[in-house]
């Protein structure tokens, strides 16, 4: 890895090119999952995934789920592997890990394909009261960043179309409110 993230004092993420950064230094991390080590990724048949391991100290297993597939090995982002899905898939942890009021999420994606207003980077399945989901909004075709969920206000985070590689980062503090 090449790369590392910093937060400046007002909230802003830099991202600083050619430093050596792992996320298992920082501290209290809850969750890691690298699609590059290869290790963490378990396959039933060639590059179809069936659990991909999370890499912190708790081991977190995902199982893949839904009608379609979850691949690996089949394509990359500046030669690093990447986990695709098909839109019909996603990957689901049988364990519940706690995630707390204030949080940090950091998602290295390209969105290739919108077919659903409901097509996810990542969604939180709590209970009624705990139910969130970063999706792709109000536009088929499009991926434009919206939080929506249960007893959760729904936020647009842009109305221009994501496409290509990018870093998503989505801060959440809850202990303010």
């Amino acid at each position: 890895y090449s790369m590392a993230f910093q937060f400046h004092k007002y909230g802003r993420l830099i991202v600083s090119a050619g430093s050596n950064f792992f996320p298992s230094e920082l501290g209290g991390l809850s969750l890691w999952l690298d699609s590059n080590d290869t290790s963490s990724i378990a396959t039933s048949v060639p590059n179809k995934v069936s659990t991909w391991t999370d890499k912190s100290s708790n081991k977190y297993v995902f199982n893949a789920a839904g009608a379609g597939n979850v691949s690996t090995g089949i394509s990359n982002i500046n030669t690093v592997n990447t986990i695709d899905f098909d839109g019909n898939s996603y990957l689901l942890s049988d364990s519940p890990f706690p995630m707390g009021n204030d949080l940090s999420i950091f998602i290295v994606a390209e969105i290739d394909s919108v077919d659903n207003v409901n097509d996810s980077l990542i969604s939180m399945r709590g209970g009624s009261a705990s139910n969130w989901q970063i999706d792709a909004g109000a536009s088929v075709n499009k991926f434009n960043i919206r939080l929506f969920g249960t007893n959760v206000t729904t936020k647009l985070f842009s109305a221009n179309h994501e496409a290509g590689p990018a870093i998503f980062g989505f801060i959440f503090n809850l202990s303010l409110n």
